[in-house]
């Protein structure tokens, strides 16, 4: 998809007219017909073209489900789409793009690094409601005023990872990471925290580049010649199917354990992995569980009507990055249902959100600009290229409501 094209959801000739003169943040009426604008920065082409393209899948949907329902108060949902290309100063440009668009708010990024440079940089002065579509806890700490985000905060993950690895009586662990990743940072900063606090000693510490990593066998050399009982590993993309065809070729018995950014078939699917991550730990959101919640969990109902919409248009069932999509659009459509469509009003109603979705309640507040707690991660293991809920899971199914 070119750079700057938009696909209009929905709407008529009538409304492609009343677009051109933008809604932006101004103040809507009970007559005001004009389309809301979404600015939409995700990686549509790149190393995360895979993430991309799923946040893409469920945006659309969420988008149609809004706009089949009346939309906003009888205003439609219009979505204008901008590659950034994996690359994070595209994404500044991106986003730069969007005050001549004139949009209402802006969905994404899905690297972490790009929301960061739009959160030192033009969010600094250009002040519009973002919610990201990516997990680094910085992204949300500090708290901007303008920024939030979908998925569980890494720091979330690692918490139930660290949980699950105390649960299971592990206690010596191997922790690698990407270290030119925010997102993969964040989750291992977490997690030496949280093991330190549980009594979880890190035997083996291991940094890696994600851009410049090809061959992981030294770091399997040191692993091996560590007394760890399990490997936790941060990174996004393609670096975890390296990581996994070679921890499966070495025959290594000790849990193998990914974060919820491999919760995807992209990384566990026949294409990818395929039968070396049989047997691998992988932690996510409810939602990408959703086949396996009990029927009293709310969730349940919600993440089956997304996944039956996702099938109509894509195989399998919906990653991690098509729930993020979709429910950054339900989270913005609640707020403005709720306050308005200003600036000052969808801050105000994601402020105080308080939406049951797929992948389980967001409860934001001024000093939560996420909303989503360790209830509602769990641990999966991959089997027979999907991702189930381990015993574990199970058991912690049973507290949901």
């Amino acid at each position: 998809m070119k750079l700057g094209t938009f696909r209009i959801l929905g709407a008529g000739l009538a409304l492609v007219l009343a677009a051109c003169g933008g809604s932006g943040g101004q103040s809507s009426t009970s007559t005001d017909t004009s389309p809301i604008k979404l600015g939409v920065i995700t990686s549509l082409s790149g190393a995360y073209q895979t993430l991309g393209t799923a946040n893409k899948a469920g945006i659309d949907i969420a988008v149609d489900e809004v706009n089949s329902s009346g939309g906003i108060n009888g205003r439609k949902l219009q979505v204008i789409y901008q590659d950034d290309r994996t690359d994070p100063a595209q994404a500044v440009i991106a986003f730069n793009t969007f005050s001549d668009e004139k949009v209402t708010a802006v969905l994404g990024p899905v690297l972490s690094d790009a929301v960061l440079a739009i959160k030192q940089g033009p969010l600094q002065s250009k002040k519009v409601p973002v919610v990201s579509l990516a997990a680094s806890d910085t992204i949300v700490e500090p708290v901007n005023p303008n920024l939030f985000m979908t998925p569980a905060k890494a720091s979330v993950t690692a918490d139930r990872v660290v949980r699950y690895l105390k649960d299971q009586k592990l206690t010596k662990l191997g922790l690698w990471y990407a270290s030119d990743n925010a997102f993969a940072t964040s989750g291992y900063q977490a997690t030496k925290t949280l093991a330190a606090k549980n009594g979880i000693t890190i035997a083996d510490d291991e940094p890696f580049s994600a851009r410049d990593t090809k061959d992981f066998s030294p770091l399997f050399t040191k692993l091996r010649a560590s007394d760890s009982q399990a490997l936790l590993v941060w990174v996004t993309g393609g670096p975890a199917v390296g990581i996994t065809k070679a921890y499966k070729n070495l025959g290594l018995k000790l849990p193998l354990i990914f974060s919820h950014a491999q919760a995807t078939p992209l990384y566990f699917g026949p294409n990818a992995t395929g039968p070396a991550s049989e047997g691998v730990i992988v932690p996510a959101q409810i939602g990408v569980m959703g086949q396996s919640l009990p029927d009293n969990v709310g969730a349940k109902k919600l993440a089956k009507k997304m996944a039956d919409k996702y099938a109509q248009s894509n195989s399998g069932y919906p990653p991690q990055f098509a729930f993020d999509g979709y429910i950054g659009v339900q989270l913005l459509a609640d707020a403005m249902k709720r306050k308005g469509t200003t600036t000052s009003e969808i801050l105000a109603g994601l402020e105080s959100a308080n939406l049951q979705t797929p992948q389980g309640t967001y409860k934001m507040s001024k000093s939560d600009h996420s909303g989503i707690t360790v209830d509602y991660v769990e641990i999966g293991v991959v089997r027979g290229n999907a991702l189930v809920p381990t015993d574990y899971a199970n058991q912690q199914f049973s507290k949901l409501k």
